[in-house]
């Protein structure tokens, strides 16, 4: 993060240790659903309500706002059965949704986001139409970005210092004047992609996706087709890097995209794009390359299909080439690789025949599957498949790196599998956190066993206080730097009712101006009621001294021990008795 939280830090820590001293157990994380609009009228008014582990849900249907601040650690998801069924309009007013300035994983889900427009000047007030995301932590599961647009970069998402995780999403008929139509990565920006599409975007360069400054995209199983560069640079119809930028690609499609240079990949300056087992196909360089163009750049092509394009495969510049090995170059008629600096070992470990795609893909669908007969058949190929598309007219594309967390009794159980024929297995690295401090992480050690399968037991988890509990898995290709690929949320088992200290209520809630808070015991004994913020700060001593057996109750106006009438939102109210705890949340509105 840019501000040191060290303060933050010393706070939060300050009061655990004080909840701590009398029952050496800490406080739960509790979490509520918001409907909209049965509980809030629009989105804006739910997430500002919206506290860590809250989660906001959309009714289906068309919701007309922009200019939404995301909270930290919190979910924004659609309720209906696609994502076409919740759309959020920005209307060309401004941008949709920001997520700026927090290390609590949020999630935004099964959402369709339409018109979003970010204008300005700068980078930050221009770049991110429907999405921006800046030095924060995100999941988005299954979204829709159709027709958003940027005076700067991105059209559809700007990421900026960040490295949120995108699965299953589209990118459709979004525009950037920069770069990026459907999406940018700028300076030490590297999300991982996985099975997304990008389809239709313009942008004068990286119509599709674009990466700049020390961006190191991971990008898998994800299709780019019919982007096109209409700027005066005109770099990279699917996608574009310069500037250091080192993205990775495995199991992509690119298929009739459209640039000047490079109609498929572009890569400048010093960068260094990785393509594994990908798919080009007739994709269109109006000046120079059709598939990959590459300038003093450290591109690497590694069993790969780079076929029919009217132009070249490959066209290399300045004064080193591209790294080529096991490729199947055919069909393109400006040559399978042209230009100043030729790309090493371009002999016997590449070829050129047809590879027998299938012709039976559905009219309107990217599909580009091998027939049984196709010398880039694994049996071929020692075992690799060359190609996105495996062996079988039909067949989906292959499943891409999840991350699995279950509970092995008191252990946290974590499994991951390679993808199916990756040809290259990168180092891996595996973390774990409470959700409510992710900046105090831990390693997991783990396994693998001769079929690809990575396991890790990890009993840190319940030694390091109540969940939920983040696991992160990372992966190194090629570099020692470290991308998020995956990640999972594992929730604590429930326990069995506490003995001793019943279930603790609290009525009316949510409140103004106070709120009774009851509790049963089964003896008298001494109890402390307090009452905590999301972040772990106690605010108010509400009792601390003997109570008889039975139930009892404490009332609490909403202010803090000074007096102060505390701001509208979610609060903790913990219950401690000598080696017991239980809590609720309340809700104070204004």
């Amino acid at each position: 993060m840019r501000h040191s939280k060290l303060g933050r830090l010393v706070g939060i820590l300050a009061v655990a240790c004080a909840a701590a001293a009398l029952t050496n157990l800490p406080i739960p994380a509790l979490a509520a659903d918001i409907h909209v609009p049965a509980a809030q009228p629009t989105i804006a008014a739910a997430l500002t309500r919206a506290a860590v582990g809250d989660r906001v849900l959309l009714a289906p249907g068309t919701y007309n706002e922009h200019g939404l601040q995301m909270p930290e650690g919190v979910t924004l998801a659609g309720s209906g059965d696609s994502p076409a069924a919740v759309v959020i309009n920005g209307q060309g007013a401004g941008r949709i949704l920001m997520c700026e300035n927090f290390a609590r994983t949020a999630e935004i889900r099964n959402l369709t986001f339409i018109a979003g427009r970010a204008e300005g000047t700068s980078m930050l007030e221009g770049s991110g139409g429907a999405l921006q995301i800046s030095d924060a932590a995100v999941n988005v599961i299954d979204c829709v970005f159709r027709s958003n647009s940027a005076a700067r970069s991105g059209g559809a998402v700007w990421v900026f210092e960040a490295s949120p995780t995108f699965s299953g999403c589209v990118f459709v008929d979004n525009t950037a004047t920069g770069g990026g139509g459907g999406m940018d990565c700028t300076l030490y920006a590297s999300p991982s992609l996985q099975n997304c599409r990008f389809e239709g975007n313009r942008a004068d360069w990286g119509a599709g996706l674009s990466c700049r400054d020390y961006s190191s995209p991971v990008v898998m199983s994800t299709i780019f087709s019919g982007n096109e560069t209409n700027g005066s640079r005109g770099y990279g119809g699917g996608a574009f890097c310069d500037l250091d930028s080192k993205p990775m690609f495995f199991g992509c499609t690119f298929t009739e995209n459209e640039a000047r240079y490079g109609g498929a990949v572009a890569n400048f300056a010093e960068s260094g794009a990785t393509l594994v087992r990908c798919t080009l196909v007739a994709n269109r360089g109006s000046w120079r390359g059709s598939g990959i163009f590459t300038s003093n750049a450290i591109t690497s092509v590694n069993a790969s299909i780079i076929a029919f394009h009217e132009g070249s495969g490959i066209h290399s510049g300045g004064t080193y080439g591209p790294q080529v090995h096991q490729n199947d170059f055919y069909g393109n008629t400006g040559g399978d690789w042209i230009g100043g600096a030729a790309p090493s070992a371009p002999g016997e470990t590449n070829r050129s025949v047809d590879p027998l795609f299938c012709t039976n893909a559905p009219e309107g669908t990217v599909s580009f599957n091998l027939q049984v007969a196709s010398p880039c058949h694994p049996d071929s190929n020692d075992g690799v498949t060359v190609g996105a598309w495996p062996v079988g007219c039909g067949s989906p594309l292959p499943s891409t790196l999840t991350l699995n967390a279950g509970w092995n009794g008191t252990l946290a159980r974590l499994e991951w599998r390679l993808p199916e024929g990756l040809g290259i297995e990168p180092q891996f690295r595996l973390t774990g956190a409470r959700a409510a401090t992710p900046d105090l992480s831990w390693d997991v050690a783990f396994s693998r066993d001769g079929d690809g399968l990575f396991t890790a037991d990890d009993p840190a988890a319940t030694l390091q206080g109540s969940g939920p509990y983040t696991f992160r898995l990372y992966a190194a290709f090629n570099s020692a730097e470290w991308t998020l690929m995956a990640q999972a949320t594992l929730e604590l088992e429930p326990r069995s009712e506490v003995p001793g200290l019943g279930r603790v209520l609290a009525a009316p809630n949510p409140f103004n101006p106070a709120t009774t808070i009851r509790f049963s015991l089964d003896r008298a004994q001494r109890v402390r009621v307090s009452a905590y913020d999301l972040d772990g700060r106690l605010v108010a001593k509400l009792a601390d001294g003997p109570f008889p057996a039975g139930t009892a109750s404490v009332s609490w106006n909403g202010r803090s021990d000074d007096g102060r009438d505390l701001a509208s939102g979610t609060y903790v109210v913990v219950v401690d008795t000598p080696g017991r705890q239980s809590s609720t949340k309340v809700t104070l509105l204004k």
